[in-house]
């Protein structure tokens, strides 16, 4: 299945507690159809149509009278600390995309200087923090949603890849006819070979293989992906690449 073949995204996903929508997998999937590698001309591809998608629109809601944007951190221990700025973060659930709260913490040792915490809302009940590691003085909004979008990219990139991942293997489990009992032979699996491997499970895209090795009494467990197994009669699959599964899957490279 070559990339341009990949039908779109109609279904959201969830990614470390993120929703992904189809229009967001479908703007990544632009990027990996134009064969873009590194993050940053992936990011570079896809924002303009991004901001069009998702558009943000900046708003404080930590403005104080005298013009500052952030409140100081509440005195109090870690438990005292973390509730006050999950109270922030319950305020921007209903708020639109854009709308932020920041913390200020200063050093005791130096309280001219401090530490920055910042929440922003998604837009759809979601709220995230973004990165503000490198950010030297108080963060500037455009700084901080600049990195929040750009995770968000790559968040959508990672998903639609996995998906267009378990397209191709679903795709290959039919051509190859593989089912639960089909038993393969002479296969390798990132570069160790096997000479026996029995399908024990099917599940979605993902395959179960009980394997042996010839003058080995040692049985391996695999789970994975059809494109990860390789035999001399498979043609190359285009854009291949190992995705660990499974702990087991590492056992069995061993």
């Amino acid at each position: 299945m070559s990339q341009s073949n990949f039908p779109p995204a109609s279904e959201s996903v969830t990614d470390l507690g993120r929703t992904i929508s189809p229009e967001a997998l479908n703007l990544a999937g632009t990027a990996l159809d134009a064969g873009i590698f590194y993050q940053d001309a992936f990011k570079a591809h896809v924002a303009p149509a991004w901001a069009q998608a998702f558009p943000v629109n900046p708003k404080c809601i930590t403005a104080g009278p005298d013009g500052r944007c952030y409140v100081d951190e509440v005195e109090g221990d870690f438990q005292t600390r973390k509730a006050a700025f999950e109270a922030l973060k319950d305020r921007l659930r209903s708020e639109p995309r854009g709308a932020w709260a920041m913390v200020r913490r200063p050093w005791q040792d130096d309280p001219s200087r401090a530490s920055w915490s910042v929440a922003l809302s998604v837009g759809n009940g979601e709220v995230v923090c973004p990165d503000l590691s490198g950010i030297v003085g108080e963060p500037t909004p455009e700084e901080f949603i600049d990195r929040a979008v750009g995770y968000e990219i790559y968040c959508a990139r990672r998903c639609e890849e996995a998906r267009r991942a378990g397209l191709t293997s679903l795709a290959l489990i039919r051509e190859r006819g593989w089912m639960p009992g089909t038993v393969l032979r002479d296969i390798s699996i990132g570069g160790k070979r096997y000479s026996t491997a029995k399908v024990i499970k099917l599940e979605g895209p993902y395959v179960s293989l009980y394997m042996t090795r010839r003058g080995s009494a040692t049985r391996w467990e695999w789970r994975g992906l059809a494109q990860s197994v390789e035999h001399a009669s498979y043609p190359p699959v285009a854009g291949r690449r190992k995705l660990v599964v499974s702990a087991a899957e590492d056992a069995a490279a061993a």
